[in-house]
């Protein structure tokens, strides 16, 4: 891991790439607790971020498990799917079951080496985004990981601040004291608006896990986000939360599955374990231009296995 951390500050120092609500929990609470104005504008939000893949799914309708590729991007959201160049540097696959009340999220290291499908390239994981899109991505992650994903949600950087602020910020509990871009973190219990939480999710060079112990802060923001959904007093909120969805974020989900869930699927934020892809070692390789190298994140046949089994455990059920 130490080798892993030296190879990660050699690289060049990116703007923070985005976190993703959860589902869009925030927009499902909204659909289904408000009504009459609210209730027509949570619909009217829905389609305008509403960017279907080539295929679709009934298993919300069904009330079945069901897979959902969060993607946080530095990808201008405002031209859907037009001229896009971002990366998709947190990727997070989330598996839910409601029937055993089970949900898994898995966090994909941004460098792992991977076969992007439809591209014809091995390369880092989160290229798929930016050399397809949404569906490149959520086909890149199917079939790494073996198990069909039938959703996504995509979410930049200015839309996660601003959700952040709309559900009157969130609480997570620090364990490493550190500062970044003028925002310090003290060890204990913090709350955070917007702005300091994506600061918190940021740092990740000078973390002892690197890339490892960001991907863990981001998942704590995530979890809080989606607690502080649970507390009604959030809708009065309501326009906020719509005009930072509606903005920032882009989803394959129709009305009725955040009508669904909401109804159906509220119980599963109540067991919830989370988890990172590891396991793997940091290689500086080829790239697919032939001439050029670059670090990746290279994981056995054996280690990807064991993650696959994991996916497929909680949409079976076991």
């Amino acid at each position: 891991m130490a080798e892993t951390t030296r190879q990660q500050k050699r690289k060049k120092k990116h703007p923070v790439r985005n976190l993703i609500l959860w589902l869009i929990l925030i927009l499902v609470l909204a659909v289904a607790g408000t009504v009459g104005y609210a209730y027509y504008k949570a619909q009217s939000t829905v389609k305008e971020i509403n960017a279907p893949l080539k295929t679709t799914s009934e298993n919300i309708a069904k009330k079945k498990p069901f897979s959902v590729l969060l993607l946080g991007t530095d990808d201008d959201l405002n031209n859907k799917g037009r001229n896009r160049a971002g990366l998709s540097d947190t990727m997070i696959l989330v598996t839910v079951n409601p029937q055993t009340n089970k949900t898994y999220m898995l966090s994909l290291p941004r460098d792992t080496r991977v076969p992007i499908v439809g591209h014809g390239t091995e390369e880092k994981i989160n290229s798929a985004f930016a050399h397809g899109g949404a569906q490149m991505a959520v086909d890149t992650v199917s079939s790494f990981l073996d198990v069909p994903v039938e959703y996504y949600v995509s979410m930049n950087m200015e839309g996660f601040s601003q959700l952040v602020d709309a559900v009157d910020g969130v609480t997570v509990n620090n364990t490493l004291e550190f500062s970044q871009d003028g925002s310090n973190f003290a060890v204990g219990t913090l709350k955070l608006n917007g702005k300091d939480a994506l600061n918190y999710t940021r740092m990740r060079y000078e973390d002892p896990k690197g890339d490892f112990g960001r991907q863990q802060r981001q998942r704590q923001v995530i979890e809080s986000v989606v607690q502080q959904t649970l507390s009604s007093s959030v809708l009065f909120n309501y326009n906020d939360i719509l005009a930072a969805i509606g903005k920032n974020v882009e989803t394959n989900f129709e009305t009725d599955d955040l009508v669904t869930m909401a109804k159906n699927y509220r119980s599963v934020v109540n067991n919830l374990s989370e988890d990172t892809l590891e396991g793997g070692t940091g290689e500086t390789l080829l790239n697919p231009d032939g001439e050029t190298t670059s670090w990746y994140y290279v994981v056995s046949d054996e280690v990807v296995s064991s993650y696959q089994a994991k996916v497929k455990a909680v949409l079976k059920g076991e």
